[in-house]
């Protein structure tokens, strides 16, 4: 049975196990990148980034997938799209900022927190880059559980997620871009989490109660993590 490369139920993946058939193959050296624009890069100052810079530069690099979240609320969602589209003019790229499945700039934040640790550990081995998550209100508390998700504090194994064709895939592992080496979805990480306005009244929904004293308390599946407080 081929199971690497096809996407199935996940009540049927859960049953199958990680033995060798649901590991891919990994390969060594996959990832090239122009020299020259490597140095251009290496050589900008992070402290000045110019709009420019941005345009001509960054986005013709490897550029990370950015994972947006919207609140619970459709004002929340208006702001987000409203987010991106700034990105985009400030030359972002579009595909990285759409959601492949559906060309939305922004995720629901009642979706799947493990759909989305899959979708991070694909896009980390398709890219080559980590990707970043920023969350509004209850989408910054989603954000939040993605990093719990990556950490293993809710499940042992996390299925790869294709968000082109919008499904689990057969395997609980990825090959690592880098080393070429498998290694599982639990404890791949995320260049950058932020979320603003999180938690009060969402923690009475019950998809987030697992969130209970964890909200404060960020993983070290991220690199680098921003949050605001909204006082009032």
């Amino acid at each position: 049975m081929l199971l690497t490369a096809s996407c199935v139920p996940t009540a049927a993946l859960r049953e199958w196990g990680s033995g060798p058939g649901t590991q891919t193959t990994p390969v060594e050296g996959r990832l090239t990148f122009d020299a020259a624009l490597e140095e251009r890069i290496l050589g900008l100052d992070p402290e000045r980034i110019s709009e420019n810079d941005v345009r001509s530069i960054l986005a013709a690099g490897p550029t990370p997938r950015m994972i947006l979240l919207h609140g619970a609320i459709y004002p929340s969602f208006l702001m987000m799209r409203s987010f991106a589209t700034f990105l985009e003019g400030m030359g972002y790229p579009s595909d990285k900022l759409q959601d492949p499945a559906d060309r939305s700039y922004s995720q629901s934040p009642y979706g799947s927190s493990e759909r989305l640790a899959g979708e991070v550990a694909w896009y980390y081995e398709h890219d080559g880059v980590h990707p970043m998550l920023i969350g509004q209100s209850l989408g910054g508390m989603q954000a939040v559980k993605v990093l719990y998700e990556l950490q293993g504090t809710f499940n042992d194994r996390i299925a790869v997620w294709d968000p082109y064709k919008d499904c689990a895939e057969a395997r609980y592992s990825i090959v690592d871009p880098w080393s070429g080496r498998t290694r599982p979805v639990v404890g791949v990480s995320v260049s950058l989490a932020s979320e603003m306005g999180a938690g009060g009244t969402a923690f009475v929904i019950p998809t987030q109660w697992n969130m209970l004293g964890r909200l404060r308390a960020i993983p070290d599946t991220v690199d680098e993590f921003v949050g605001f407080t909204i006082l009032g």
